[in-house]
């Protein structure tokens, strides 16, 4: 099954996701930020990486810029809390035109999760 790397620096929200991918059998990896990802990139080459576009250390923004600068092929699902302010709101629009394959707006539900996974790893 593919392995996939989960980006957040919120626990709760790395065991959620954990939970539900490894239930699909899918085989996870997790990472606290960006520059913790970047190494886990190299050292396990994941199949699909999911950020958070906020984080205090090495933001989702800087993370998709080095996957998608080093010409990975690893696609991208970026994930964002909207919270009012505009520039929060626009965060997922800026990660898709990055090279994002999908977006997902916290809180998405466990089906949301598994269809936008599955939406991208069947292509691959």
């Amino acid at each position: 099954m593919s392995k996939i790397l989960i980006v957040d620096d919120e626990p709760s929200i790395r065991r959620m996701m954990e939970k539900v991918l490894a239930d699909a059998g899918y085989t996870v990896l997790q990472a606290t930020d960006g520059r913790a990802a970047l190494a886990m990139i190299l050292d396990s080459r994941p199949d699909l990486v999911i950020t958070d576009i906020f984080m205090k250390e090495g933001d989702g923004i800087e993370l998709m810029r080095e996957i998608t600068g080093n010409h990975s092929t690893i696609p991208v699902i970026a994930m964002s809390a909207p919270d009012g302010k505009l520039w929060k709101q626009e965060s997922l629009k800026m990660a898709k035109m990055l090279g994002a394959a999908a977006e997902l707006a916290k809180p998405f539900t466990a089906r949301e999760l598994l269809e936008a996974v599955a939406g991208i790893l069947v292509y691959r």
